[in-house]
């Protein structure tokens, strides 16, 4: 694994970050094509996007830290290194969604129809930060040594599941899947809020592979925090599921 590209002078350019850097531009350019359908200009898209993608790492900081917060405790200052790693994914799909709400919403924009178009983008953005997860050998998995790999940066020379490898593979099956049902008839918001339940079903289950210890517990020993976030996001999108094809047939 190449956790680090190179090195300058007190600047280290991180795979992971690097990835995660594409992996949002490239969602970006992705999502202004069908902007475009919308006659949305590009300065209001652009916009938008900074927006959804400063909320999105304030909020997989946020969440990282609340997880971590022992880590903080006595190094606050630690809180604004987001360089030196700790970003959590659904925290972050939380901070993309309320920034992105409160710019559509402040400029009048169609906010589901929106929400539609950047849905197939973000599985794919997710594929080049899991990538990145491998080469930085984070959220890695429980140990195995038939299927398992070594990832230096663990230090233990135990062979680990690559678990990071399975959700891009995931990710990117899922975005194959959204992209070529995202013309499809439907009340607006639907494609979005199938995007948040297949993949939050995904997670819950690929948690039961993982071994990092960052994983936290609640109500039983194996159910670990994103279970817990996974099962609420599953709930909020068949309530949003069935709300908006309710609503679509009232009007």
């Amino acid at each position: 694994m190449h956790p680090d590209l190179f090195t300058l002078g007190p600047l280290t350019l991180h795979t992971y970050g690097l990835l995660v850097a594409l992996g949002l531009v490239l969602a970006a350019f992705l999502a202004q094509r069908g902007a475009r359908a919308l006659s949305i200009s590009q300065d209001m898209f652009w916009d938008l996007s900074l927006w959804i993608i400063l909320g999105g790492m304030a909020g997989a900081r946020l969440l990282y830290v609340i997880v971590c917060w022992k880590d903080f405790a006595h190094d606050l200052l630690g809180i604004f290194r987001i360089w030196d790693g700790g970003l959590v994914f659904y925290g972050g799909i939380a901070g993309g969604f309320l920034s992105g709400w409160w710019f559509i919403r402040r400029h009048k924009l169609p906010f589901w129809e929106l929400a539609d178009i950047i849905a197939p983008t973000i599985p794919l953005a997710h594929v080049l930060g899991r990538l990145g997860c491998f080469f930085a050998g984070c959220c890695y998995g429980r140990e195995d040594a038939r299927l398992g790999l070594i990832f230096p940066a663990l230090a233990d020379g135990i062979p680990h599941l690559p678990t990071q490898l399975y959700e891009a593979g995931f990710n990117l099956l899922l975005f194959g899947f959204l992209w070529w049902r995202r013309k499809a008839q439907r009340p607006a918001g639907r494609l979005f809020w199938m995007y948040v339940m297949l993949y939050a079903a995904w997670r819950f289950a690929i948690e039961f592979l993982r071994g990092d210890e960052i994983r936290g517990a609640f109500f039983l020993p194996w159910l670990h925090t994103s279970q817990l976030v996974a099962a609420v996001a599953i709930i909020l999108a068949a309530f949003f599921w069935i709300y908006l094809g309710k609503r679509a047939r009232r009007t």
